[in-house]
């Protein structure tokens, strides 16, 4: 196992701003380093939208979401645009679990930690831990699977293999840059 240790996300994003009919920065594209530019995405509403993206050299695909936020009042020609991680990961239960894309090798599993025990008064450490997910493997379907893992570290079997995040299952690795 690699605890907490999801496929490697230490490389640099990189943002490219496009302008169309004159508005500058109406349309974004992403990539990582050593990748392709995804496509271009509009920023004219506020709907979130999925970027997917490929990482050549490693196979990882990184999922992103781009949402836009108009700000109000003076600042309303300013727009905030997050960049977030499609998935992240939270174990509730009172179980270790150890998560997997499907048909993945032993050392691209990940332990999710159980919860932190309930207390009169929680502190700040003891909240949950989130695990922001990627797909680490592009050739392997995007499915994931799931077990238990036992305090004496053992673990059950794996689940079936199951989607997360709807049924977009498609790698965006066109550019047209």
């Amino acid at each position: 196992y690699a605890p907490h240790v999801p496929a490697d996300q230490g490389e640099a994003l990189m943002v490219s701003f496009t302008s169309v009919g004159g508005w500058l920065g109406s349309r974004i594209s992403i990539k990582v380093a050593g990748g392709r530019w995804s496509r271009d995405v509009s920023l004219a509403n506020s709907k979130p939208k999925c970027i997917s993206l490929l990482h050549p050299d490693r196979g990882v695909v990184h999922e992103l979401v781009v949402t836009t936020v108009r700000c109000p009042g003076s600042f309303k020609r300013t727009s905030v645009v997050n960049l977030l991680p499609r998935f992240v990961l939270v174990n509730l239960t009172d179980t270790a679990l150890v998560v997997a894309q499907d048909k993945s090798p032993e050392q691209d599993w990940i332990v999710l930690p159980r919860r932190a025990p309930p207390t009169l008064a929680p502190r700040v450490e003891e909240t949950e831990e989130q695990i922001v997910w990627h797909w680490p493997r592009a050739r392997l379907k995007r499915r994931m699977v799931l077990r238990v893992k036992e305090a004496d570290g053992r673990h059950w079997e794996a689940s079936a293999p199951f989607r997360i995040g709807g049924a977009r299952d498609s790698v965006e690795t066109g550019s047209g840059r």
